[in-house]
C-alpha cells in the first residue's frame, strides 16, 4: 500500500454523492466502470432490502483526499482481471450486464387487448407497484404491508417518474413494471 493511501468506513450521509460523484467522472461505455453503475448504486440505496444499518462495512481507499471504491467489474477489463488473478483471486459471481442503444428506435409491440402503457407521472399506485414487484420476484400471492418501501424506492435524486412505466392490466391491476434511473452526465 502507499504512503499516504488508508481505508476507513463509508458514511451514508457524508459520502453518497461524493461516491455517486465519482462514479460518474469514471463511466466508460467500455468499462462500465467496472460494473458499479452510478444509477444502481444509487438504486441501492433505495431499494427495501438495502440495510443502511451496515453502510459502515463498505470501505473508501483515499489518497490525499481522493475517493475509490473497491468493485466490480466486467469481462473487457482484462487487465484488472489479470492483474487480480495473478495476485491469487479468483472470480465468485458473473451475469450478465445488458446495454440498450438509444440510438435504436424501440421495438414497436402490440399489447394484447385491454392492457396499456401508464408512466408513474400519470398514475402511481404504491400497492399495485407492491404487488407488482412481490409477485413479479415470487415473494407469493399475499403481498405484506409494506408500501414505505415503495415509497422510498421513488426517493432517489434520479429517479424519474416521467420515465418509469407499468403495464396496466385490463382489470387495473399492474402487470410489468419498469424503475428508471437516469443521468444526463453519462
Amino acid at each position: 500500500m502507499g504512503h499516504g493511501i488508508h481505508k476507513r468506513r463509508y458514511r451514508l450521509l457524508a459520502d453518497f454523492n461524493v461516491v455517486h460523484s465519482l462514479l460518474t467522472d469514471i463511466y466508460s461505455r467500455d468499462t462500465l466502470n467496472s460494473y458499479l453503475l452510478p444509477q444502481f448504486f444509487e438504486y441501492a440505496h433505495t431499494h427495501p432490502f438495502f440495510n443502511h444499518k451496515l453502510t459502515h462495512r463498505f470501505g473508501i481507499w483515499e489518497d490525499n483526499g481522493k475517493h475509490a471504491l473497491t468493485v466490480w467489474m466486467t469481462d473487457k477489463e482484462t487487465d484488472k482481471i489479470d492483474l487480480l488473478s495473478r495476485n491469487g483471486y479468483t472470480r465468485v459471481h458473473t451475469e450478465p450486464v445488458r446495454i440498450f442503444s438509444y440510438h435504436k428506435p424501440f421495438p414497436d409491440d402490440k399489447l394484447p387487448d385491454g392492457y396499456t402503457i401508464v408512466s408513474l407521472e400519470d398514475e402511481n399506485d404504491y400497492r399495485k407497484i407492491h404487488e407488482c414487484l412481490w409477485k413479479g420476484f415470487d415473494h407469493g400471492d399475499n403481498p405484506d404491508d409494506d408500501i414505505d418501501c415503495r415509497i422510498q424506492m421513488q426517493s432517489g435524486p434520479n429517479f424519474r417518474k416521467d420515465l418509469t412505466t407499468v403495464i396496466k392490466a385490463p382489470n387495473g391491476d399492474y402487470a410489468c413494471f419498469a424503475g428508471i434511473l437516469y443521468s444526463r452526465r453519462l
